[in-house]
Parts: C-alpha cells; sequence; structure tokens
C-alpha cells in the first residue's frame, strides 16, 4: 500500500488559513431557519441558544459526540 499523497506530489507552497473569513463559523437566524457554517465546531452547535430552541435533538447529538469522544480519550 502506497502513501498518501503519493511520493511525486510535491508539498503546497503555502496554506491558507480560513478561520478568519468572516461568515464561515457560527450560527445565524432568520425566523424559524438557521444556517451553520462550515467552520462552526460541534461546541458552537451545542452551546447555541437558537440551535437548543429551533432543533433540540441536532443540539443534544453534538453533545452527546462531544462528550463520548472526551471520554475515549481519556
Amino acid at each position: 500500500m502506497g502513501t498518501f499523497p503519493p511520493a511525486t506530489v510535491p508539498p503546497p507552497a503555502a496554506l491558507i488559513g480560513l478561520s478568519r473569513v468572516p461568515g464561515l463559523s457560527g450560527v445565524q437566524v432568520d425566523g424559524s431557519t438557521f444556517v451553520v457554517g462550515p467552520l462552526t465546531t460541534h461546541r458552537e452547535v451545542h452551546t447555541s441558544t437558537d440551535v437548543q430552541r429551533l432543533a433540540a435533538a441536532l443540539s443534544e447529538a453534538q453533545g452527546r459526540g462531544r462528550w463520548r469522544w472526551q471520554r475515549a480519550r481519556a
């Protein structure tokens, strides 16, 4: 089995961080609809009062996954 990426592919000349691009993280609410940005953390979704109000199951699922992961690491 080979390595990934293949050894013939040169490393990138630069890496671009997206964490400071506005609008890519967080939860935006418009009435009864909300949008979770692609860089939003599980913790942000779990602790968002808007997500808890509009989609409690999603908020709870995010919290369960986080705690299960922490227990597995311990």
